[in-house]
């Protein structure tokens, strides 16, 4: 092998190490997925142990959900009064109690 040969093998294996990360890059790289990892566990933990900031998530989403509730049955509600046979029912009821009130009143005397 001449000399320029072992130099230039002598570099790629030098450039090739730059590229691979060394020992030391890794250990570094796996200690911070370590600690990132162990940071949300625990942020999971103590959230999970906040017994007073689960209660108050709960009483909101139950909030929220029976606003929900609330407003499908309001729309219930306005498409039922809206429909012309309700109108006509109430009229209905408060002529029959117009002549209950009649008939009693007439009895009475």
């Amino acid at each position: 092998m001449s000399a320029s040969e072992h130099e230039h093998e002598s570099a790629e294996e030098h450039a090739g190490a730059q590229s691979m990360p060394s020992e030391r890059e890794v250990l570094l790289e796996q200690i911070e997925e370590t600690r990132e990892e162990l940071g949300a566990t625990v942020e999971a933990l103590a959230h999970k142990a906040d017994v007073k900031a689960q209660v108050h998530e709960k009483v909101e989403e139950r909030k929220e959900q029976l606003h929900q509730v609330q407003a499908e049955a309001t729309g219930k509600l306005r498409e039922t009064l809206d429909k012309p046979a309700v109108p006509a029912a109430i009229a209905a009821v408060g002529v029959l109690l117009l002549l209950i009130g009649r008939r009693r009143r007439r009895r009475a005397v």
